[in-house]
């Protein structure tokens, strides 16, 4: 009997290490993000019905300003120039920003921050599209693939 008991727990032991390292594989916490490609369709809108009298700046630009991993989350900051509407989207499905300040007074900016999930190895692309409120009507969309090693 101690025999089989000498040979069975070292290979018990074993299986242990081996399962354990298998299940904490998974949540291995990434270091470094990296925008690892950028993409950008600009639709100029129309002029016909322009107005000195606008109540807000259109949009003109929409850009990244920040990328980091906090407590293991991935936050991509982006910044919009002027005022419009937002559609943005995570690997296809809707998010919305989990924080947005202000530029200026009066505002003329926005900085947003999006949670783009857990600090894991993968890529994830951001699809951000913005539409001017007012004259002249015009569409910025950026994709943002983000790469997390």
């Amino acid at each position: 009997m101690r025999n089989f008991i000498r040979k069975i727990l070292p290979l018990a032991f074993v299986f242990t290490v081996i399962f354990t390292m298998t299940a904490f594989a998974s949540d291995f916490t990434a270091t470094t993000a990296e925008i690892t490609s950028q993409s950008r369709t600009v639709d100029e809108g129309t002029l016909s019905d322009v107005s000195t009298f606008s109540p807000a700046a259109p949009v003109t630009d929409v850009f990244a300003t920040d990328l980091y991993i906090q407590n293991g989350r991935v936050f991509l900051e982006i910044a919009i120039i002027g005022y419009g509407d937002r559609r943005v989207t995570l690997d296809g499905r809707a998010v919305t920003a989990t924080r947005i300040r202000t530029v200026g007074n009066p505002v003329y900016a926005f900085i947003e921050t999006y949670d783009l999930g857990p600090a894991t190895a993968g890529t994830r692309t951001l699809n951000f599209r913005t539409t001017s409120f007012n004259s002249p009507w015009n569409t910025i969309t950026e994709t943002f693939t983000v790469t997390v090693y």
